[in-house]
């Protein structure tokens, strides 16, 4: 790859980082397992950068734009920021459809809700089903 499209390819991938708001942070490891990289309360706060994201990919949509992502385990914020989703389990397909909809169709085949399990941040609004 010559230079002057290295050189290109860099400045867009700058221009989108400026874009999410996360130019701070843009050479950190988030780290895990083995790799060490930020402290545990700056691993808490990651879902903050991710909304920013699926904020953007949403004003993309507003434009016209398709936009199509994967996630696991979205937070119940960002779960409702999505016009459609596609559910899985064990990689098969169990819903696609609006996202606010997704309860009452679970409760529709007879899956009943139970007491949450998960802190709030981390459940999804029909995270209390009994699979």
């Amino acid at each position: 790859m010559s230079n002057t499209k290295m050189r290109r390819l860099s400045m867009h991938a700058d221009s989108v980082i400026t874009q999410l708001g996360l130019t701070k942070c843009k050479n950190i490891i988030v780290g895990g397992g083995s790799v060490r990289g930020i402290s545990g309360g700056e691993r808490k706060r990651t879902p903050q950068p991710a909304e920013k994201i699926v904020s953007t990919l949403l004003k993309l949509v507003k434009g016209g734009r398709s936009v199509v992502m994967t996630m696991h385990q979205p937070s119940g914020k960002i779960y409702n920021m999505f016009h459609k989703v596609f559910l899985r389990s064990d990689g098969s397909p169990m819903y696609f459809g609006k996202g606010a909809a997704a309860m009452d169709y679970f409760s529709s085949i007879g899956y009943t809700e139970s007491s949450p399990i998960l802190h709030e941040s981390y459940r999804l609004p029909f995270e209390s089903f009994q699979w």
